[in-house]
């Protein structure tokens, strides 16, 4: 099973034996194991991207005013070297709304942090900021008015469908949430990460390959858009940090340089998270 909300696990055939050591050099080996922690950490940054973008619940909450949110996406990004400066203003306008919360009511916290979610992503109708690939890439024809659960949602389950993936029973939200989406990209860096410590190097590139064919197909079309919006209705809230977060990620991960796509939004002087 995927260990995610959105999507499970139905049918994904087993890897083949990897290759003995005797038919490998120590350093090739030695690189495929580097490769695969990359990959694992890349997974982690996609795992914690898909949970701050779902409904917070009480353990989230606990890990992210505890620090451990913070932790992990730093310990996602330490792999990188110039480019890890690219994550600077995401991770100290988190690391600024962790230190005003220390020591809050973990129950308010949730309390804010389910408004500011509800306010952003939910509505009751027309949320500034919804998180539905459909709503920012489908336009009826007619009206001229954003679709939800259009054509592209039915190409992100045939994406899921391809790798083995369907909705899990008790998610009821639509397939094409962002979180459900960053989910799907987790799960492949962690098979990717299998893949190079198994010595498969092919099997690991071709699931590096759907990766960045995913986001350029769906995440990608519709980040951009969906992060200014979340940093215009929602700057003194964490989802904007995790916004610029996921933009400067889809940067390292496509080399598309979404943040100059959106601009420098959140690299103002005296930025306050």
């Amino acid at each position: 099973m995927v260990s995610g909300r959105g999507v499970s696990e139905r049918e994904v055939s087993e890897p083949a034996a990897a290759p003995g050591d005797g038919e490998t050099p120590a350093g090739l080996r030695q690189a495929w194991e580097l490769l695969a922690e990359a990959a694992r950490r890349r997974a982690m940054a996609w795992r914690r991207l898909s949970e701050a973008f779902y409904g917070p619940d009480e353990d989230w909450v606990d890990q992210l005013v505890s620090g451990g949110v913070e932790a992990d996406l730093r310990w996602a990004t330490s792999w990188l070297d110039a480019n890890r400066e690219l994550y600077d203003p995401a991770l100290l306008a988190l690391h600024r709304y962790v230190e005003l919360r220390a020591g809050a009511d973990a129950q308010a916290v949730l309390e804010e942090l389910a408004v500011d979610h509800a306010r952003l992503f939910v509505g009751p109708e027309n949320p500034p900021a919804s998180p539905y690939e459909s709503v920012w890439t489908d336009v009826d024809p007619m009206s001229g008015k954003p679709i939800i659960n259009a054509p592209s949602t039915i190409a992100v389950v045939e994406a899921y469908k391809e790798h083995g993936l369907s909705q899990s029973p008790d998610h009821l939200d639509l397939p094409d949430h962002v979180a459900t989406e960053a989910e799907l990209l987790c799960f492949l860096c962690e098979r990717e990460a299998a893949a190079w410590s198994e010595g498969e190097p092919d099997r690991a590139k071709d699931l590096r390959a759907a990766e960045q064919r995913f986001i350029t197909a769906h995440l990608g079309r519709f980040a951009p858009e969906l992060c200014a919006a979340i940093d215009a209705h929602g700057r003194e809230t964490c989802y904007a940090a995790f916004a610029s977060f996921l933009l400067a990620h889809l940067t390292i991960e496509s080399g598309t340089p979404y943040l100059d796509v959106v601009g420098s939004i959140w690299s103002s002087p005296g930025r306050k998270a």
